[in-house]
Parts: structure tokens; sequence; C-alpha cells
């Protein structure tokens, strides 16, 4: 049916498993890459890698928090809080200096995490443009230039494991406005879904002098069926007649559950 909504089951490998994919590829991308001096590398790698294994262990117990997990956006100011606490320790410990970056990273997971995916993508346009003009006027090198976009990586890196996480939250959406439209015992449209797609398809149709008919439809002695059978099989029955009637109407048809019994089918572009 034309006003069929479907859910969207989301299916990958866990949080986890990408998690450990990513830490991986990073790694490999740190150790890899011939362009990095060796010192240059010991140095940054441990305090870089550290503070970002800090904020992740830091951000997993903050999720399980009640107040939290019931505010999506308190568990952004923690996760700024967080970050903010620690770069500054882990440079301070460390002697690393470019650690200022890794403040943009709360920035960018609470975007995510609250689905704003069009903010977390004009932060990495700018994060790039900062890469280039800090190397604008001075001599060209590689080495520069690496060493700059590493002090990006952990930015990108919590970008893709949390680019899964949003993507889970938007799932979840999804679901949660399917079934505010959806009858539960039928799966048929609720009667809020079905006023809003009559009175869309209402103005439709007059504009273009169009027609269409509505059919009302009940199940006879279902309150007797109840009184002798129970509930539940009553509940049966009004499934098995939902189905019957999604079988026999059109591919564009909109059939309801007007509540109890009752059911109701809008069919445009039939007459009287």
């Amino acid at each position: 049916m034309a006003a069929d909504l479907k859910l969207k089951e989301w299916s990958g490998p866990s949080a986890s498993v990408r998690m450990a994919l990513l830490l991986g590829l990073a790694t490999l991308l740190f150790v890899g890459n011939g362009f990095v001096d060796s010192t240059d590398l010991a140095s940054r790698l441990p305090a870089v890698g550290g503070a970002v294994l800090v904020y992740i262990i830091a951000v997993s117990v903050l999720t399980w928090l009640p107040a939290a997990r019931a505010e999506p956006r308190r568990q952004a100011i923690a996760y700024t809080v967080v970050m903010v606490a620690i770069v500054p320790v882990v440079a301070a410990l460390s002697g690393v200096s470019g650690m200022a970056s890794l403040l943009l990273i709360p920035a960018l997971h609470a975007s995510l995490r609250l689905g704003q995916r069009s903010a977390v993508a004009a932060g990495l346009v700018c994060a790039v443009l900062w890469v280039v003009l800090r190397n604008l006027h001075e001599a060209f090198s590689i080495y520069r230039v690496v060493v700059s976009m590493i002090e990006l990586l952990p930015i990108a890196l919590v970008f893709w494991v949390v680019r899964g996480l949003s993507g889970d939250v938007a799932d979840t959406r999804n679901q949660i406005t399917a079934l505010s439209y959806r009858d539960e015992l039928t799966g048929l449209l609720n009667m809020r879904a079905f006023t809003r797609m009559l009175q869309s398809e209402h103005h439709k149709a007059s504009a273009g002098a169009g027609q269409y008919a509505l059919l009302m439809v009940d199940i006879d002695r279902l309150q007797l069926f109840n009184d002798r059978y129970g509930h539940e099989q009553g509940n049966r029955v009004i499934v098995a007649v939902a189905d019957a009637i999604k079988r026999s109407v059109r591919s564009n048809d909109m059939v309801a559950r007007y509540g109890g019994d009752e059911f109701v089918i809008f069919l445009p572009g039939a007459g009287d």
C-alpha cells in the first residue's frame, strides 16, 4: 500500500566491534606512515591514544547514568566537560603539544549523538581548512602536512565510531515515528495517521476535482464472541479481518483501524 509504513531494521557489526576495528585502523595509520619521524611518533601516539581511550571509557560510564540516559543533551554537556578536563592533564603529563584539536571531539560526538550530521560535516571541513591554512605559508613538506593531519586523526576516529551510533539513533526515531502511526494489534494505520493522510488527500482531490470514496467496515457480534471465547480469541478475529481487508484493496488504497471492531478504507479515484 502507498500508505504502508515499514520499519527499517538496522543490521551490522556492534558498536564495540566497530570501535575495535577503527582503533586498529588508527594504530596502523600511525605506525605504518613512513613520513612520520619515529621520535615524533613515539611522543604523540601514547598521549593522543591515551586521551582518546580515557574519553571513550568516560563516555561509556556516563552513558549508563540514569540522568544522562534520560536526556541526550545532558550527555553532550558531560562529553565536553570530560574532554576539557582530560586534554590539559594529558598534555601536562606527556609534554606533547597540539592536543587542543582534541577539544573538537566532544562537539562532533554530541552533534552525531543528537543526529546533527550537517554540523559534523561542517566541523570536519573547518578542520581540513585549518590544516591547509596552518601550512600555507610554510615550505611544502609532506612531513608537516602528515603531522598536522595526525592531530586531526582522533577527531576522524571518533567521527566514524559515533557515526554508527547516530545511525542507530536515527533508526530508532524512525521506528518510534512509524509505531506512532500504527495500530498495535493489526499493524494498520491508526486514526491519527489516517486523519492526517485523509486531510491531505481531500485537499488534493478538491484541487484537482478528483473523487474518492470512504468505506466503513465493522465486525458484527464481536462482543458476543468475546464474551463466549475471550478477548484473546476476539483479537485474533480482528487481526484476521484486517489481513483480509489488506489483501482485498488496491495498492494505493489506505486502510485504518477506526477503533474496536471498526475499520475505514480510503479509495482514491472512486466515485459513489
